[in-house]
């Protein structure tokens, strides 16, 4: 046992709930097969497209205003941001920690420099006001085109995941076994917590996969 002060459930939907949140900043289970989604920072899980997707934000405000130091127009600078669009889309047919980690700090380059050019260095004028709502607009259509695409290529470690259907799964069984110690239920729904602990303690070969299988995760 933890010892860990637990906040107190009376039925299972609160139980639900409770072991659906992850930790700060993760955005996803921290368990292993979510690994290419999470980098740990001293330790902490945090969600790894969002840290470089930020990163790399944070490298194109440099970039754009180094580049425009150096007299390079706004044509240029959002070309070169342009450059980095197909990225997201290889990364849906390549999912390796390595090359998400360039995507999408790449995505955050290349976001910045195609929006923040026009945006900050276009004259504020008649024309650039319209150039400015016109590259809005397709930097809209990229990214809906994109997530359209991303919603067909979606990675879910949890769908062949063998250790129980996410939230009631290996990653919380410690916390739900002391939420079954410590908290009390109804019949049904004790003896169906109980069996997906029960079967979660067991070795691979003797779990009964009808009871934690993630094969109709949704």
């Amino acid at each position: 046992m933890m010892g860990a002060n637990l906040t107190s459930f009376n039925n299972l939907g609160s139980v639900i709930s409770h072991l659906s949140k992850y930790k700060f900043g993760a955005h996803h289970p921290d368990c292993s097969y979510h690994d290419h989604h999470i980098i740990r920072i001293f330790g902490h899980p945090f969600c790894l497209g969002c840290f470089f997707l930020y990163f790399g934000i944070l490298i194109g405000i440099i970039a754009l205003w180094t580049m425009f130091g150096y007299g390079l127009e706004w044509h240029i600078i959002f070309f070169i941001g342009l450059l980095f669009s197909p990225l997201p889309y290889i990364q849906m047919h390549f999912q390796r920690k390595w090359f998400k980690i360039l995507a999408r700090t790449g995505l955050g380059i290349g976001s910045t420099l195609f929006l923040g050019a026009p945006l900050f260095l276009l004259d504020t004028n008649l024309f650039g006001f319209l150039y400015r709502i016109g590259i809005i607009f397709l930097y809209w259509l990229i990214a809906k085109h994109a997530l359209h695409r991303r919603k067909k290529k979606l990675d879910r470690p949890c769908d062949n995941c063998n250790e129980g259907v996410f939230p009631l799964c290996n990653w919380n069984f410690r916390k739900m076994d002391e939420i079954l110690n410590q908290n009390s239920f109804n019949f049904e729904e004790e003896k169906f917590l109980q069996s997906i602990v029960e079967n979660l303690a067991k070795p691979h070969d003797e779990r009964d996969i009808s009871i934690i299988s993630a094969s109709n995760f949704d």
